[in-house]
């Protein structure tokens, strides 16, 4: 940092009095400014209120009346004066650096380039300039409006430099800034499939720990009036991630038996643990079914299986939407999973086939099954599981065909015998 030498003319202090005759002489000596930095006059216009004094070395600039190089009557007293590009500052290093200039007046801005909004007063407003003679035009502005005493407006100015640290990239304040680069260029591919009615298959590559992942599983159903919609999945790791979605066939040996609830859905989720961070799983309740069972959205409740417990999830109910009461669960990983709702509300709602209420189970859990249809017995293969008894249909009408055919002959037979 070095400090120019500044000083004002008899003549200059004088002057302020007058309306047309104020004005301020500025000094600096080139040979200190700086190293690698030089000061001259401005080759445009105005730079003609800036001069060297052949005797000091110094670079002068004389805005004063007696300045006869200049076309004007000097700095005006009770006005704003801007004068743009008196003199250059010139840098000969090879490094960058940046430059910016101090001063202790409140009378005086000083700018750059001919931009009198681009101030190059303090660090805060600090010009990069470049290695091989790059160069910075300097003007200012001088406000003498509120200027009510006669004294000096300007005492002494500081040109500083700074070279970058080495960890610090040279950038110029001034300049707008890039954009930040996109830490996740390009987000995870998702892929599901559906090799059977029950079953989502999803393979999940590019994957970006900063990104999450959004698994439609087209309309997943995990029970009467419960359809899992979706899950966001959140990484760790970089890796590919092969995930499966299945009833839970775990259900019939390590049963729900949370005391209160009573199970409306299950499903399986596999997946590895290790990759995960987090998981949002979305849950969709049809309302018709839940007005037709008179369950009240908010006792519905999403556990999860941590190996010893059924864990009540983190759940947030989102508002109603196209029919369903959308809900979000959290976990931090794969798992069982049950939707459950309160079982004395379900108890009461439905009854056996010969239309006793369930009894809860000898558990502490309740086992509800759907009583719009006719109760099979559950079958081993799970698309048989989750089907709509279709096939208990098809049997049924075999067996009264054959009831008809039999009742057909029998009908026969006795006419014939009439």
């Amino acid at each position: 940092m070095k400090r120019l030498a500044l000083g004002l003319l008899a003549a200059a202090v004088v002057c302020l009095l007058v309306a047309t005759a104020g004005g301020q002489v500025f000094s600096n000596n080139v040979d200190h400014v700086h190293a690698n930095i030089t000061a001259e006059p401005h080759p445009g216009p105005n730079g003609a209120y800036a001069f060297v004094d052949n005797e000091t070395g110094e670079l002068v600039i004389d805005l004063t009346a007696d300045n006869d190089a200049g076309d004007g009557d000097g700095i005006n007293y009770e006005a704003l004066t801007g004068v743009t590009d008196v003199f250059t500052l010139t840098y000969t290093g090879d490094e960058f650096t940046y430059v910016w200039l101090e001063h202790d007046s409140d009378y005086v801005t000083v700018y750059a380039d001919g931009n009198a909004s681009n101030a190059i007063e303090g660090e805060d407003n600090k010009t990069l300039l470049t290695p091989d003679y790059d160069t910075v035009a300097v003007g200012f502005t001088t406000d003498t409006r509120d200027l009510e005493t006669i004294e000096p407006i300007i005492d002494s100015v500081t040109i500083n430099t700074k070279v970058p640290d080495e960890d610090e990239p040279p950038s110029d304040p001034g300049a707008s800034p890039s954009p930040p680069a996109d830490p996740c260029p390009a987000g995870p591919s998702v892929d599901v499939e559906i090799p059977k009615k029950t079953t989502r298959a999803v393979s999940v590559t590019d994957v970006d720990p900063c990104q999450t992942a959004t698994i439609e599983l087209l309309e997943y159903d995990v029970g009467a009036g419960v359809t899992l919609e979706e899950l966001d999945a959140s990484f760790v790791t970089d890796e590919d991630v092969e995930i499966e979605v299945d009833p839970d066939g775990e259900r019939k040996t390590t049963p729900f038996d949370e005391p209160g609830m009573a199970s409306i859905g299950d499903v399986a989720v596999d997946g590895p643990d290790e990759s995960i961070e987090d998981v949002e799983y979305r849950y969709a309740l049809e309302e018709d079914w839940l007005e037709r069972k008179a369950v009240d959205p908010d006792s519905v409740a999403i556990y999860g299986d941590d190996g010893d417990d059924w864990i009540e999830l983190e759940t947030e109910r989102l508002e109603a939407t196209n029919g369903t009461v959308a809900s979000v669960a959290t976990d931090d990983g794969f798992s069982r999973y049950v939707v459950a709702a309160d079982a004395p509300t379900l108890e009461g709602e439905r009854t056996d086939d010969a239309g006793d209420p369930i009894q809860p189970s000898s558990d502490g859990g309740t086992a509800i099954t759907e009583t719009d249809e006719p109760v099979t017995p559950e079958p081993e293969d799970e698309d048989a599981d989750r089907s709509d008894a279709a096939g208990s249909a098809a049997v049924v009408g075999l067996v009264a065909g054959a009831l008809v055919v039999i009742a057909l002959g029998v009908l026969a037979h006795r006419r014939s015998t009439a």
